[in-house]
């Protein structure tokens, strides 16, 4: 069914067409089948990478007023789904511990994608269109978005550039080190440990009628903070700092502003 899922967005259905598409085929093949967290994991990615750029395509491809400015919207639209797609990608291979994740892949595809947001060229080209009075309504609409995102995230601090590529490196190097953690619990009448992950643990804590596996259960998932705490410390700090060297109060107000 995964074979089959890009053909039915190469027929230019629509997203939503599509995946209710996706969805009948998949519940037709696993009617009565124990679905596997990893072949639900796969699945959502096949579906993020099917799905890519439809509902763009459809949208740039609408739009009127001159062509030219037409393609270039659509070029800078494949630019960015491009270096978007990639760090999503490995995003959530890193996110779900797939096989053949890379922590550094993950840091040097959100750089390139912070790069290609943060590229004054890119919003020069932006306001260069802008200029001109033959634009379309929808055209205008459009080209004011990417004027809004690029003025978002341009740096021109090189301070704030070297600490942004700084944090993108230190949130890679935690979610690999929290992937690749020991997780688990010890059963209280073997003494052995028992891996298991944090949802394991949570419905543990919840249903087992043991209250001491109850209580291992919950010492296990508490071990996450420790674990983390350091780092994550860190990362939490460089943001804040970050947020202050671009004129915030901390990098809550900068998300929320943006």
């Amino acid at each position: 069914h995964f074979r089959n899922y890009p053909s039915l967005a190469a027929q230019r259905h629509s997203e939503h067409d599509v995946l209710i598409k996706w969805t009948m085929l998949m519940t037709r093949s696993l009617q009565g089948k124990a679905l596997s967290t990893r072949l639900v994991r796969e699945a959502h990615i096949h579906v993020a990478k099917a799905t890519a750029g439809i509902r763009q395509t459809e949208m740039v491809n609408k739009l009127e007023g001159p062509s030219e400015v037409t393609a270039f919207i659509e070029n800078l639209s494949v630019k960015y789904e491009k270096v978007h797609k990639s760090f999503e990608d490995n995003f959530w291979a890193t996110k779900m511990n797939l096989k053949g994740c890379s922590s550094d892949a993950l840091a040097k595809t959100k750089t390139n994608y912070d790069n290609f947001l943060s590229d004054p060229a890119n919003l020069k080209a932006v306001k260069e269109q802008l200029q001109r009075s033959d634009l379309s309504p929808d055209q205008h609409k459009v080209l004011g978005v990417l004027e809004r995102t690029f003025k978002c995230y341009i740096t021109e601090d090189p301070a704030a550039s070297q600490l942004k590529e700084s944090l993108n490196e230190q949130e890679a190097k935690l979610a690999a080190a929290r992937n690749t953690m020991k997780l688990g619990y010890t059963d209280p009448e073997t003494g052995s440990f028992t891996p298991a992950s944090s949802v394991q643990l949570r419905n543990l804590m919840r249903v087992a009628d043991n209250e001491a596996v109850r209580k291992s259960a919950y010492e296990g998932l508490r071990s996450v903070g420790p674990f983390v705490c350091e780092a994550f410390l860190k990362i939490v700090k460089d943001r804040n700092k970050l947020a202050r060297l671009l004129g915030y109060q901390d990098f809550y107000d900068m998300k929320v502003r943006f």
